[in-house]
């Protein structure tokens, strides 16, 4: 999947601020330092071979480390976990659409985290938090996974 015009934009923006952060001048030595981030980031040495989110994600935030934006970085830090947020917030929509459950969507997120020993408490007493997309940044991404693995799951479950 190739990168949308926005991401490219924002990539050679990032891109030009780390050559200028890192003193890069030369065509030669940019190319060979983008080439270099590339593959160490993802592993691949062309643009487009790189896909929309995590090895965008880890490209950008190199070439903004690298060119001393650290705010801008920040950003890049928590995006998967912003993008789980929102597949965990969908997957808990569709079932409570699709079962008899009567509470908040949020609610059973909560349950499940509660029994895979994520967190700790009532689910009442988690549901508004976990709706804010910046609680989940405390989390362990592997915890987020999880939960978000075990929600598709019964997904497909009720679907079936």
């Amino acid at each position: 999947m190739k990168l949308t015009r926005p991401q490219l934009a924002l990539f050679w923006r990032a891109f030009a601020s780390a050559c200028a952060g890192l003193g890069i001048v030369t065509k030669e030595d940019k190319d060979a330092y983008r080439k270099q981030v590339m593959q160490e980031e993802t592993g691949k040495s062309s643009v487009k071979e790189l896909n929309r989110t995590a090895d965008f994600d880890a490209v950008v935030q190199r070439f903004l480390v690298d060119g001393q934006c650290f705010a801008d970085a920040l950003r890049f830090d928590g995006a998967s976990l912003t993008r789980m947020h929102y597949m965990i917030g969908e997957a808990a929509a569709k079932i409570v659409e699709a079962s008899s459950y009567r509470g908040s969507g949020w609610a059973y997120v909560a349950g499940v985290m509660i029994q895979a020993r994520i967190i700790d408490g009532t689910p009442t007493q988690w549901a508004d938090r976990l709706a804010s997309p910046s609680v989940w940044m405390d989390f362990a991404e592997k915890d987020v996974r999880r939960v978000l693995c075990m929600l598709t799951t019964h997904v497909r479950r009720l679907a079936s």
